[in-house]
């Protein structure tokens, strides 16, 4: 792992929704290049809250959320957006498929949009680089497929390899083996780790499971992490 500079460097880092207490107020938080972190944390602690600021999703309140170096508190929408598409890789919780495209459509998407993951193929054609990522995650069989006729298991292979494609430097992974048994989880976890670890890629890894956190390099409470929780006495959002 690069320790030199964190992918993730939060400092005094406050986000509220509209209307509502705080969700997120977190003092500090480091996460080194190449690092593996668990976070896990009970329903409503704000850990969807979490990926989606450190995304570019949502934009802090407040304080300095510096990804890859750059502060995404301190751009704009469309620079948020932009970086996203461009250094990302997301794994939503509900996979978030496109239905009408194929499996092979859905994976090659982040190359479509970012011209810079398109790039990182390394003059690799994105149908090409899509195979090869499909057939570590064992769904070569899929690619012509519609979405619709995939199971759950399948759809999180799928949604893994279009995180994965293109080498974005964070990848972010929400709950995405909840629908999953024990052993399928297990074994989703370590073959997403090793792809990812490929391409030196920074994996923040959420879940409410803890059992899971034997998988990565550290793992962090988000109700710890969290001053928002204790300043309102222990409720969750």
């Amino acid at each position: 792992m690069d320790h030199e500079s964190p992918a993730i460097d939060i400092s005094l880092l406050k986000f509220s929704y509209p209307g509502g207490q705080a969700v997120l107020d977190i003092p500090e938080l480091k996460v080194n290049r190449g690092e593996k972190v668990f976070i896990h944390g009970p329903s409503g602690s704000g850990k969807t809250t979490l990926l989606g600021v450190l995304s570019g999703i949502l934009n802090a309140d407040s304080g300095r959320v510096s990804v890859h170096g750059v502060d995404l508190a301190n751009v704009s929408s469309r620079e948020r957006d932009i970086f996203r598409g461009d250094h990302v890789g997301y794994i939503f919780q509900m996979f978030n498929l496109i239905p009408y495209l194929s499996v092979i459509e859905n994976i090659i998407l982040p190359c479509s949009i970012s011209e810079r993951r398109k790039a990182n193929l390394a003059g690799r054609n994105p149908e090409v680089a899509a195979q090869v990522i499909a057939k570590r995650l064992d769904i070569s069989h899929l690619l012509p497929k519609s979405i619709t006729e995939l199971s759950v298991g399948e759809q999180q292979r799928v949604a893994a390899a279009r995180a994965l494609i293109g080498a974005p430097k964070l990848l972010i992974a929400d709950e995405p083996t909840s629908a999953l048994d024990v052993d399928h989880r297990d074994e989703f976890i370590a073959l997403l780790n090793s792809v990812a670890e490929e391409s030196r890629a920074t994996v923040l890894f959420v879940s409410h499971d803890q059992s899971l956190a034997r998988h990565f390099h550290r793992q962090l409470s988000l109700p710890t992490l969290n001053r928002a929780a204790t300043l309102r006495g222990g409720r969750r959002p």
